[in-house]
């Protein structure tokens, strides 16, 4: 007898308004998964920084979530699309770089279409964060929130 299927949530971004129902989405999904109200806050973060980035540099795009159980009980996400990609992910992961430039005081406030620490809490709720081109173009993200014991 094979175990049950694991949950899935697809969901597809077009728009930027996107963002803030995937992440409402992400959150009861998170809670249907048992994770604390501070975890489904975390995954919600995480699935609209993606959605937004999807709709704004991709024009559409999927992410997935799905619930994992081995080695640690959790929720991967993956983000793809087929978008242009990303230029140096290392600095992209980091907070103060927003759409291929690090935001320093010389860059006037006008100039400036986000705060820069979207892709950055990426890194700091998930782990095993993995951001790769696609064959053919666009990025695949990958982490894991895990749930906190």
């Amino acid at each position: 007898m094979s175990a049950p299927p694991r949950p899935v949530l697809a969901l597809e971004i077009v728009t930027q308004d996107d963002r803030l129902w995937a992440a409402g989405r992400a959150r009861r999904f998170a809670a249907e998964l048992g994770f604390s109200a501070l975890d489904q806050a975390r995954l919600a973060v995480c699935v609209a920084e993606l959605a937004s980035n999807t709709a704004k540099h991709a024009g559409r795009g999927r992410i997935e979530l799905s619930e994992e159980e081995a080695p640690l009980r959790g929720c991967r996400v993956r983000a793809e699309d087929e978008g242009p990609g990303i230029a140096c992910v290392a600095d992209a992961l980091r907070d103060g770089f927003s759409e291929g430039r690090w935001l320093t005081p010389d860059v006037p406030q006008r100039e400036r279409h986000g705060l820069g620490v979207g892709l950055g809490a990426l890194g700091r709720f998930l782990r095993d964060v993995r951001v790769s081109a696609r064959p053919g173009g666009g990025l695949l993200i990958e982490g894991v929130l895990r749930r906190d014991p």
